[in-house]
């Protein structure tokens, strides 16, 4: 998929589809295609020219399935946890 077949939102995740040529307004109270939960303020995610949209957490599990999804989500929350010690916050 091209990158002028999706757009993102929200916050920025540093990832190459974050180009800030193809950020697109949160589709706030529409629903995620994966999970259903609708879109807040706070959401970050894509949406694609089928109009199939999702959470960027939830476009991770389907790309990598929820096995790795949840790996990766822990090593996250232990790197949170090393930067807090770190500059003293725990």
């Amino acid at each position: 998929m091209s990158r002028s077949e999706s757009r993102w939102f929200g916050k920025s995740w540093h990832a190459p589809v974050n180009h800030p040529d193809y950020e697109i307004p949160i589709p706030q109270g529409e629903e995620c295609s994966y999970c259903g939960i609708p879109f807040n303020s706070e959401s970050q995610g894509v949406k694609f020219s089928s109009d199939d949209q999702f959470h960027e957490n939830c476009l991770s599990v389907l790309i990598v399935g929820p096995e790795v999804a949840a790996f990766i989500e822990r090593c996250r929350s232990a790197e949170a946890g090393e930067e807090q010690q770190e500059a003293g916050h725990g």
